[in-house]
């Protein structure tokens, strides 16, 4: 049997921008759910995305630093 060539989605470039682009829309629709949550006083939507948009936002800031690094080892 042949080896085979393990292809990674996340490998090639323009998957990576996407992938950078895909996890800014997703933290900006927590944010507006955020928004929506204190607009309606919808305490649930509130606590929610309170608790995801930090989470979010620190892989959004630590992916550039650290890259593909924490995936290897």
């Amino acid at each position: 049997m042949a080896p085979r060539r393990r292809l990674s989605a996340s490998s090639a470039p323009a998957t990576r921008a996407l992938y950078h682009i895909a996890q800014v829309a997703f933290a900006y629709g927590i944010f507006l759910w955020l928004v929506y949550g204190l607009r309606v006083g919808n305490w649930l939507f509130i606590v929610a995305n309170l608790a995801t948009l930090p989470f979010m936002l620190v892989i959004i800031c630590m992916k550039p630093q650290f890259g593909q690094s924490l995936l290897t080892h």
